[in-house]
This record gives C-alpha cells, sequence and structure tokens, in this order.
C-alpha cells in the first residue's frame, strides 16, 4: 500500500452523504434547466448506487454516463463490479444498475480508469484488486452489447493504478503515469490505446518548459507521477494539473506538481502551461472532466503535507475551470449549494456543458454516495 496519504483512508469508514448542509430543492424536470454550478440530485429519485470510492466513470453517450468499481472500508476492504448506468430520461436523472446484463464482468476492482472512445464505447483498464495485486487488462463496454475483454494485447503499459487516462480522439485513448502497489513503484511513461488495432504504443516523450516561441526552458522529467486526472480537452489534445510523486526513489521526500501540462498528439510532446495568479493550488485525487469548447472542470481532492514526524491534511471542495483558448483558470462560484469536501471521487461529461459527480470521502473520512449536477450555459 500506499507509505503516507492512503493512511487517510485505512481507518473504518461509514456509508453517509455529506453532514452540515441543508439539502437543495432540486429540480428533477430536466426541461426547467438547472442553474449554472453545483445541484445536488435527490436520493431517492435518482436511486443511488452504494457508497464508494476510487469508483471509474466516464461518458457513454449523450445524456448517460457509466459506473464501474469502486470500493468501501467499514472494517475490511470490500470492493465491487457493479455497472451503473446514469441517464438523463423522461425529463429525469435515473441510476440503473446493468450489472445483470453481462455474464463476464471486469473482476472486482478499485483505482482504475475509464474513457469513452466514442460510438456507445467505454474502455476500462487497471486497478488494483481484493488482493491489492495492480491490473493491466483492457476491457471494452458496449451500451448494446456490455462488456468484453479485449485479449490477444502483447504490448501494453505494465500493471498499475492512480494514472491518467483520458480520450485523445475518436477511438483513441492516452494514459499517463500511475503507480504499481506492489512494486512500489511510480511511472511516468505515455502511452496510446488505438480500439481499432487493439494495440498499445508507448510514445517515449519528455516533460519539457517551453516558452511563448517553443524555446525549451528546462527539462522537467520526475520520477513518477500518480493520484491525478487527465482531461479531453479537444481532438488530439489532453489536459492535466498538479499531481503528487516523490523527489526521490526510496519514497522519503513528496512533492506536488504545481502547474498545468498539455499533450498535443500532432506535436507529440507535452506542453507545461505557466502558472497564473488564479489558479487551483496543489491537490491529489481529485476529478476533472470536459465541459465542452475546450473547458474542464477540476473539483476538490486533497493536500497531505508530510514536514518530519508531522502531518497535515487539506480537504478541498472548490471549482475550477480551465480555459484552453484562453490558457486561464476561472473559480466556480455560481452558487452557494456545492458538494462537501472530497476526494477519490469520480465525475463524468454525460452531455455538453453538463457533467455529474459521485462518492468519494469527505473530511469526516465518511464514504459518500451522493448524485451531484454540474451545468454551465
Amino acid at each position: 500500500m500506499f507509505k503516507n496519504y492512503l493512511l487517510i483512508i485505512m481507518i473504518a469508514l461509514t456509508a453517509t452523504g455529506c453532514s452540515d448542509k441543508d439539502p437543495y430543492e432540486i429540480m428533477n424536470n430536466a426541461s426547467n434547466k438547472f442553474k449554472v454550478g453545483w445541484h445536488k440530485l435527490d436520493d431517492s429519485i435518482s436511486g443511488n448506487p452504494k457508497p464508494r470510492y476510487f469508483h471509474a466513470m466516464a461518458k457513454l453517450s449523450e445524456g448517460k454516463a457509466l459506473m464501474f468499481g469502486g470500493g468501501n472500508q467499514l472494517v475490511d476492504v470490500e470492493l465491487y463490479d457493479d455497472t451503473w448506468l446514469f441517464e438523463e430520461r423522461d425529463d429525469n436523472y435515473y441510476w440503473k444498475d446493468v450489472s445483470n446484463s453481462n455474464v463476464l464482468l471486469p473482476e472486482k476492482r478499485w483505482k482504475h480508469k475509464m474513457v469513452n472512445i466514442g460510438d456507445g464505447k467505454v474502455i476500462l483498464f487497471g486497478g488494483v484488486n481484493i488482493e491489492d495485486q495492480c491490473l493491466n487488462d483492457v476491457w471494452l463496454y458496449d451500451l448494446n452489447n456490455g462488456w468484453k475483454e479485449l485479449s490477444g494485447i502483447e504490448n501494453r503499459p505494465d500493471q498499475r493504478c492512480l494514472f491518467g487516462f483520458s480520450r485523445i480522439s475518436e477511438g483513441k485513448a492516452l494514459l499517463l503515469g500511475g503507480y504499481n502497489t506492489k512494486k512500489y513503484e511510480r511511472y511516468d511513461d505515455s502511452w496510446i490505446y488505438n480500439f481499432l488495432l487493439n494495440e498499445w504504443t508507448e510514445l517515449f516523450i519528455d516533460f519539457n518548459k517551453y516558452d511563448i516561441d517553443n524555446n525549451l526552458i528546462s527539462d522537467c522529467l520526475h520520477y513518477g507521477i500518480s493520484d491525478f486526472n487527465l482531461s479531453y480537452l479537444s481532438d488530439n489534445v489532453a489536459f492535466f494539473y498538479s499531481g503528487f510523486t516523490w523527489i526521490n526513489s526510496n519514497e522519503t521526500e513528496q512533492t506536488y506538481y504545481k502547474d498545468a501540462w498539455i499533450f498535443n498528439n500532432y506535436e507529440m510532446k507535452w506542453n507545461n502551461i505557466p502558472i497564473t495568479t488564479d489558479h487551483p493550488g496543489p491537490r491529489q485525487l481529485y476529478s476533472s472532466s470536459y465541459l465542452g469548447d475546450g473547458k474542464t472542470l477540476l473539483f476538490a481532492g486533497v493536500r497531505v503535507e508530510i514536514v518530519g514526524d508531522v502531518k497535515s491534511e487539506t480537504y478541498l471542495s472548490d471549482s475550477w475551470i480551465f480555459n484552453y483558448h484562453t490558457k486561464q483558470w476561472m473559480r466556480a462560484l455560481f452558487n452557494d449549494d456545492t458538494p462537501c469536501e472530497r476526494f477519490a471521487h469520480d465525475t463524468a461529461d454525460f452531455k455538453k456543458y453538463s457533467l455529474v459527480l459521485f462518492g468519494g470521502v469527505d473530511a469526516n473520512r465518511n464514504t459518500l454516495n451522493d448524485t451531484w449536477i454540474f451545468t454551465i450555459p
């Protein structure tokens, strides 16, 4: 297991919603359209799945999102292999358990990732099973046919969890970094998965900082990165912010990355986006999802600082929008009702300008099963 930050979740967790918040009077009729910002769905209407964290979510098709797996830890770790469909239907939002539609399912896991590759299809990769072993299997979920393992792939990324995974173009997904729980190894490699060819290609590219004239400023190779998210921004462009790593290979000194990076598939390189005055600040185990028009929403996470034998934890609930066209951050302060502090949750862009959030762990170390919608005009 991870040596430091996972101590914050390896204690008894209880299944509950966020406390100290008044319920928002939800407009369940989608035709009325929510106001801009966060809005909590009524649990009795949306039919929420079990509380969980370290699950994975991805857009399936317009108005639909898929969720698989994750876990909970009340006394012993409990992992799930259930599959849930979130959809907007008849002017309402619903969760539907579609696990029984498949005889064959991916094994129980958490800390995996999923990505939409178009045409009602989602790819699942990696994660950690109940034996605390990292995985590198590849599964396809098809809206019409359910789950199918994609076998016969000889060259593929090592077993890992807590990596970045994002759609990069139709039928292709980008993978970056991650962690192996048995090897205690963090990765800094980049891979592209091609669904049509059913093959992985390692990119062998570095993290370098360039100025506005594309001149190299500095070499930013690092030991490895995990606990972050990749987001789709436009065709052949992906984005990530911050993340967690160790400064040295024996994992005695940690650090956070505090800047943003954009991958350009045409140039085949990672480009650094300089820090501006307004930015989210360092964090790990946050969520980020595409909102449309070159924008991505980053939400919440946790910041763990260890100085000597003293550990401090900051739980976050802020929302930030990154605009690819302007290369600027904007703090999202649209209404008074927002999800509480949390980490290890997930979000999915189930339709343009809207995303859905589910679960995670709150500041009281409770496992959550609340569902929220975020909308911009």
